[in-house]
């Protein structure tokens, strides 16, 4: 669960769980985390001061989201291109005269010598063309 992407509603409630005095385990199981990332966000929103006080006045969202993009700062996933993509052209042609995935893959096998691509790159290159 990164930051960009997590639930600042669970995180408040991480908060609140634990000024309430719950177990760790227990805090994770209900929020549906493993007990190394809740011990990880635990230790983020301690060091940030926001697990003391009392129950009622939890933290605000950007509080929370603040304090774990400090230690955890949202990343751009790699770029990364199709190992397919150089035979777009003939994937699209064969998957629009009605070819499935796994006979243009067994094409471009046997068709062109320097293909090295995977089945599962076809099909999921088939699946964004609309043609799997």
């Amino acid at each position: 669960m990164s930051a960009h992407r997590s639930d600042m509603h669970r995180l408040q409630e991480l908060v609140r769980l634990h000024r309430m005095g719950q177990p760790t385990r227990q805090i994770a199981r209900d929020l549906g985390m493993g007990p190394n990332t809740e011990r990880r966000y635990r230790q983020i929103l301690a060091d940030a001061g926001l697990l003391d006080g009392e129950v009622a006045a939890l933290p605000e969202l950007e509080e929370l989201r603040a304090a774990v993009e400090a230690v955890m700062p949202e990343t751009a996933p790699p770029q990364e291109t199709s190992t397919v993509e150089e035979w777009r052209a003939d994937i699209e042609r064969l998957a629009k005269s009605g070819a499935k995935p796994r006979s243009i893959y067994d094409w471009l096998k046997r068709e062109r010598e320097k293909f090295s691509g995977s089945y599962p790159a076809v099909k999921r290159l088939c699946r964004r063309l609309g043609a799997a």
